[in-house]
Parts: C-alpha cells; structure tokens; sequence
C-alpha cells in the first residue's frame, strides 16, 4: 500500500534541479496548421480536443485505482473535470501539491520496449508541471490571483515564453500503464518544491488573462447549472475588481437562477451607474431581459433603465456613424 503523502513525502528523493521552458500557448493545446482553410483547422482542432478529452478520462480512471487519500483524490478529480482537454493538470490539496500527466504509448512491437522510458517521462512531465505552478503561484499569488489553474492558464497566455528553474523534495510518486497511455502523478508538501520564473510577464497582462480564465470556468459551471459554483468566480474576480460586461451579465444570471432577485437588481443597477453611459448596447439589453425573469417593482424598473440606456446608446452610434459594438 502507498504510504499517506503527508506522513511520508520524504520517502523518496527527486531532483536535485529540472528546468523547464513551455512555449506560450498551452503546449498540449497547440495545433499547427499550414496552407489550410479554417474548415480543415476546425476539423484538426476537433479531433485534437477528442483526443485529449480521452487522455482526461484515462488519468480520471486509473487515479480511481490508485491507493490514495480520498480529499487529494477529490481534489485531483476536480481538477481533471475543469481542465478536460489537455494532457496534464497540476493542482492543490491543503498543503500539498499535486500533478498529473498523460502520455500515449506508440504502437507496434515498439511499445514493449518503449514503456520503461515513457513511463520516465510521463513522470518528468508531471514534476515539470508541478514546478510550473508552484513557479507562477509565487510571482503572482500575492496580487490576489489565487486560482491555481487559471493562473497558469493566464500566465502562459500572457507569455511569449514559461521559463521556470526549480526543485522539488521528497514527493510520493506513481507511474504506470492505463490502456494504451502511461499515466503518472507526483504530490508534495508545499514546502518542499522551489521554483522560479525567469521572464515574469506584465502583471496588467496576467490579470486580464486572469479574468479571462476563471470567467470561462464560470461559463462551464453555468452550461452545468452549478450557479453556487460559477458565481464564486465571479464574486473573486469583483473583489479583485477585475470586471467585464460580459461577467456582470453572467453573475445576474447567476443571481436569477439562485433566486436572488434582490442582488440581481442591486448588481445591474451598480453596473448601469458605472458603465451605463459607455456599455455596448447589446450588454443591457441582456441585463434587461435577465431582470424581466425578477418579480419584483425594483427589477423591472432598473430593467427600463437597461433599456433606456441601451436605446441612448444605440442612437449615439448612428449619431456618429458608428457601427454596433
């Protein structure tokens, strides 16, 4: 049986140095496509996204065998379910950190011979991974961007390149073979991984891909009905004051499906004195219609307002010529 990670992280020694640089874009999410139409480059991203789909689903199944604490299980299963397309995930669980990585294994006679170096490097990719997150967490954790994997999502965007040099002590670790994949997971006390980014990218660039990354999880949280779960993202990203049209739109929805129709109405009527003057007129027109669903006097005329203001803008651009945003 594989002892608890918190009682015996330091029953195995990994470093003492690994170094990693990861292009700007998600690595595992690259597609190249040259001297194709966009139909074939949506073709080729599609299956690419189904091909990584099913590395998720082979990490989630072969971490159901593993002989794990049922919390960091937990928490790596989340973190599997947020990120469903890519190839590996990292994460945390208290004072521990966590990684996961996937590999396929070639076909052919080749695979027997090749599964005790795919097995090392599925394992390498997951340390790399881990070092990568503690890496950004230390450079931008402080200005309050605390999500871990939008984080990462965030600061890989924003990046032209993720140079990262670090260690990491003592961690329990796990490979094997899942189907036609290698599969591996490393966990470590926070304490133990040091890592460094090299070229930290601009913070105002970090924020808004930031916004960007936690606001998409909320979108999946919606399509899901989890409206508890989308609308913290939202009330983490207000508190950084990291706002968008777009997100005041979702969290009144958000509201409305909590049936909080009250707070709702106070949102969209902070957005209105905020923003009502310059908004696009297609955004409060959506905070109008989601106020219409509130039985209430207040939300029906903040939703007049809405459209009030909608309409003010729409007449500025043919004023001005202007096109609809």
């Amino acid at each position: 049986m594989k002892p608890h990670p918190s009682t015996a992280l330091s029953s195995h020694w990994l470093g003492p140095v690994i170094a990693v640089t990861v292009c700007g874009s998600l690595a595992s999410n690259i597609v190249t496509a040259v001297a194709q139409g966009p139909d074939k480059q949506a073709v080729v991203q599609s299956d690419r996204h189904r091909q990584q789909s099913e590395l998720n689903t082979v990490a989630t199944v072969y971490l159901t065998h593993q002989d794990l604490p049922d919390e960091l299980r937990s928490a790596m299963r989340e973190t599997l379910r947020m990120r469903p397309v890519e190839s590996s995930w990292s994460g945390r669980n208290g004072d521990q950190f966590f990684a996961i990585a996937v590999r396929h294994l070639p076909e052919g006679q080749v695979r027997q011979r090749a599964v005790p170096g795919m097995l090392r490097l599925t394992h390498g990719v997951a340390v790399a991974e881990l070092l990568k997150m503690k890496a950004v967490l230390d450079a931008y954790e402080p200005e309050g961007l605390t999500n871990a994997a939008a984080l990462r999502t965030a600061v890989i965007h924003a990046a032209e390149r993720l140079d990262v040099t670090g260690n990491v002590r003592g961690v329990i670790h796990q490979t094997g073979v899942q189907g036609d994949f290698a599969v591996g997971y490393v966990v470590a006390d926070i304490e133990n991984v040091t890592a460094h980014l090299r070229q930290p990218a601009p913070l105002k660039e970090v924020k808004d891909a930031y916004r960007d990354a936690v606001h998409g999880r909320m979108k999946k949280s919606m399509e899901g009905g989890r409206w508890s779960e989308a609308l913290e993202g939202w009330k983490h990203l207000d508190k950084l004051g990291l706002q968008s049209e777009a997100l005041y739109v979702d969290a009144a929805q958000c509201l409305v499906e909590l049936d909080r129709g009250a707070e709702a109405t106070a949102s969209v009527e902070q957005f209105l004195a905020r923003a009502g003057s310059t908004a696009k007129p297609t955004t409060l027109e959506q905070l109008g219609d989601i106020l219409l669903k509130v039985d209430s006097p207040a939300a029906q005329d903040v939703a007049a307002a809405a459209y009030q203001a909608a309409s003010e803008r729409l007449r500025t651009f043919r004023t001005a010529g202007g096109i609809e945003p």
